[in-house]
């Protein structure tokens, strides 16, 4: 059973070159933000992956904070005596309720009013498959824990976890995540009652077409794969694979591709969101249009979909394929 409306938004705000005073009142202000259901922690300025930022602009360390924080996007609130015209700035004496005034609007606008992110949520981020292997991920949404590991591709589900819980919390914003050491991994194997590929946690979200992924922000660019995808026989839909199969030749724009194959546009644009959030799309400069494929493009193309038909035993067009 799903646990989605047992689990409160959880927010990690981090501080940079903060006063003992703005500090302790920033703290205050966020117990009161537990009254709106959210779980809130304050940590130091890149002990931790954070949603928010909150630093003096005035100081060394908070200024370089705010400069990063920029490049990530991050949500950032200044608590200084130098005014900023790009961000939101308050003073050093500012009263813990204009502090989490602020605060409610920094999270208003990094979840949005339905509470749907408008980027990808932390989990997301760690399972995207083009980031660079290393290091040991603890995520955490309420009763929800599982261990990213980027080096070997795999997700450790802990304490029994159900799988379905994953998937169906998969977009929520509030997973919090705290980098782990390979012996703290250790410990803790005898948690582990299931693992799971990153890759195929991805293709399981695409079939759980109920999942939202709009938080994935599908570009209008154009969309091609950078390698074929390990894919999952038991779950995977054959209509994927004639898409697929055309995203490994062409770039494709959605509408296009769904005019080309016969597929769902709406199937359509839920795989291309998977391909980009994902990390397996790569862009080249030329763009398929949607017109009939000479006699040798469709050859290879078709013989690209028949070799994966084969070899997972698929039915496609009426045909078996063994």
């Amino acid at each position: 059973m799903s646990r989605r409306s047992s689990v409160k938004p959880r927010i990690t705000i981090a501080t940079a070159g903060l006063g003992v005073l703005p500090e302790t009142r920033l703290k205050v202000a966020c117990t009161l933000l537990m009254a709106d259901r959210m779980q809130v922690d304050v940590v130091a300025w890149g002990a931790s992956e954070a949603n928010i930022l909150v630093a003096d602009n005035a100081s060394l360390e908070g200024s370089l904070a705010i400069d990063s924080a920029r490049q990530l996007k991050l949500p950032t609130l200044t608590l200084g005596r130098t005014p900023s015209s790009l961000l939101p700035t308050l003073s050093p004496t500012a009263t813990v309720k204009d502090i989490a005034a602020e605060l409610k609007s920094l999270i208003r606008s990094l979840v949005g009013e339905s509470g749907h992110a408008p980027r990808l949520s932390p989990l997301l981020e760690q399972l995207r498959l083009d980031h660079p292997a290393g290091g040991l991920q603890l995520m955490e949404l309420g009763l929800v824990r599982l261990l990213v590991n980027r080096d070997s591709g795999v997700v450790h589900m802990l304490r029994r976890v159900p799988l379905e819980d994953l998937l169906h919390e998969a977009g929520n914003p509030y997973w919090h995540s705290t980098a782990v050491t390979p012996e703290w991994a250790e410990q803790h194997r005898s948690d582990v009652h299931a693992s799971h590929s990153i890759e195929s946690i991805w293709w399981r979200l695409l079939e759980l077409s109920q999942i939202d992924l709009a938080q994935t922000s599908a570009r209008e660019a154009p969309v091609r794969l950078a390698a074929w995808p390990e894919l999952d026989a038991q779950v995977i839909d054959p209509q994927w694979l004639t898409a697929l199969a055309y995203l490994m030749h062409e770039s494709w724009h959605a509408d296009a591709l769904a005019e080309l194959s016969g597929i769902d546009a709406g199937m359509i644009r839920r795989l291309l969101h998977v391909v980009v959030a994902s990390g397996l799309a790569s862009q080249a400069p030329q763009v398929a249009q949607a017109k009939p494929a000479t006699s040798n493009a469709a050859a290879a193309l078709t013989g690209s979909i028949l070799k994966v038909a084969k070899r997972f035993g698929l039915k496609l067009f009426g045909i078996g394929h063994a």
